[in-house]
């Protein structure tokens, strides 16, 4: 799902410049959600996983999971322009992640806001 990840950000930037900036936010959570969730391909990219761990790199651990604190900017600042408080953004944020169908992702919906609340 990094792929996926990588072109919903782009969406949100875009759809931003258009003035859409709840769908905005809506695509910058998704990111969120995503990453939280480790950078993941599909299976048919388990030989470059094989090749990662002899050279160091671990599989991802759910326990372990976080966000660098720069990739929320965007959420926080539209957040702030659409002067949403957090029980919004919580129940927009439940709502869409619940809706992402791309297969089974190791951390639910209502984990991660626990932890990307932290970062905003």
């Amino acid at each position: 799902w990094s792929s996926y990840a990588l072109n919903q950000n782009k969406k949100a930037g875009m759809l931003y410049k258009r003035g859409k900036s709840k769908t905005a936010l809506e695509l910058y959570l998704q990111v969120a959600y995503l990453e939280h969730n480790g950078v993941q391909e599909s299976e048919a990219d388990a030989a470059s996983r094989k090749m990662m761990g002899e050279i160091g790199f671990k599989e991802f651990d759910p326990d372990k999971a976080n966000l660098p604190p720069y990739s929320m900017k965007e959420v926080k600042a539209l957040i702030k322009e659409l002067d949403l408080n957090l029980d919004t953004v919580e129940s927009l944020f439940i709502t869409e992640m619940s809706k992402v169908k791309i297969g089974k992702l190791p951390i639910s919906p209502q984990v991660s806001w626990e932890y990307i609340k932290t970062l905003l």
